[in-house]
């Protein structure tokens, strides 16, 4: 996650990222926005050039509506959901 978010950090807009692997056990990762046009603005900039070395990425819009824009859990420090908040 750090990489990633070293690289997407500095541009308008960027709220938050996470990676894991998928189910074929691919590393993907997700970067978040406050807007489409902030993240179509990243992505221009970004596509093609992986922060990874060795690796080739391409980046896609999510496809997913139940991530759009869906309230988020209050976490504590660690990444953890915090149980007091409502």
């Amino acid at each position: 996650d750090g990489v990633l978010e070293r690289h997407f950090r500095g541009f308008v807009g960027y709220e938050s990222c996470r990676t894991r692997n998928d189910r074929n056990g691919k590393l993907v990762g997700f970067v978040e926005f406050e807007s489409i046009e902030d993240a179509s603005r990243a992505r221009e900039s970004m596509q093609g050039a992986s922060p990874f070395p060795g690796v080739n990425w391409h980046i896609h819009f999510s496809t997913n509506p139940a991530r759009d824009r869906a309230p988020k859990r209050a976490r504590d420090d660690a990444g953890q959901p915090r149980h007091d908040a409502m």
